[in-house]
């Protein structure tokens, strides 16, 4: 009996065929799995915001009216921002360079995790980012009460804040730290920009929700700035026990390079 192509084909041939087609069906479920993340509310309305700053938060702005549909946000923010952040405090925490004269050879020591603050990287960086959220639409919540704006929505404005911490949270907490051995200035460059995306889709949308216009729109804004700057001052200042860690490790390191 005649053999048929299929049997005719070398063993060899017959396993890459069966790699790639696991290698496609494996594609197609990551990509079929990620529409699926996709369309998920929260994160259409985050992706639709970073396409489109200004039109996106107009447009999905409309069902955060109330705590059931807009405390996920800001936790996800919170979230996001925590992990990264862990994720980068933990490996320069474990990091161990080689020294200069070859008598230590560059790995990661994990018993240099017995010194770090979980506490903080952790429960106190997550709590410290919701409790800027809120202040930060607070602030915004309590100026549209003094100009008796009375159908001003709180949850609102915490939708708004949330989903335009997105900008400087991926850039500050990911996207800088992973360029930094490569260029300090370009990932500082890379902070800044996020921090600026963030601070203007605020801006537009506020002044949307506000309705401000002409000098109060100046006025107002100029005066949250200053608090936000402020906020941003104390969110340095929390994080300077976590760096210090990451610092004195540092210092401790160069002394290291000698021996």
């Amino acid at each position: 009996m005649e053999k048929t192509a299929s049997e005719k084909a070398p063993v060899s041939t017959k396993e890459t065929t069966s790699v790639k087609n696991t290698a496609s069906a494996a594609k197609e479920k990551i990509n079929e799995n990620l529409e699926k993340f996709k369309k998920i509310p929260a994160v259409s309305f985050i992706l639709s915001v970073f396409k489109n700053p200004v039109t996106g938060v107009k447009k999905g702005i409309a069902g955060y009216s109330d705590f059931n549909n807009s405390w996920l946000l800001p936790v996800i923010a919170a979230g996001t921002y925590t992990v990264f952040n862990l994720i980068f405090a933990i490996f320069r925490t474990v990091s161990r360079p080689a020294s200069l004269f070859g008598t230590k050879k560059a790995g990661l020591d994990f018993s240099l995790l017995n010194k770090f603050d979980w506490f903080q990287n952790t429960i106190g960086n997550f709590l410290i980012v919701l409790a800027t959220i809120a202040a930060i639409a607070g602030i915004y919540y309590l100026a549209g009460l003094i100009m008796k704006k009375n159908q001003l929505n709180y949850f609102r404005l915490v939708t708004i804040v949330s989903v335009a911490s997105f900008g400087w949270i991926l850039t500050a907490s990911l996207i800088s730290p992973l360029i930094l051995n490569v260029s300090a200035p370009i990932a500082g460059a890379i902070g800044y920009a996020g921090m600026i995306f963030s601070g203007l889709v605020v801006y537009e949308a506020m002044n949307q929700e506000l309705e401000l216009k002409d000098d109060k729109k100046v006025i107002v804004n100029i005066i949250i700035a200053a608090i936000i700057a402020l906020a941003i001052t104390l969110i340095s200042a929390s994080l300077i026990k976590s760096s210090t860690n990451s610092i004195v490790d540092s210092l401790n390191t160069l002394d290291s390079l000698w021996r």
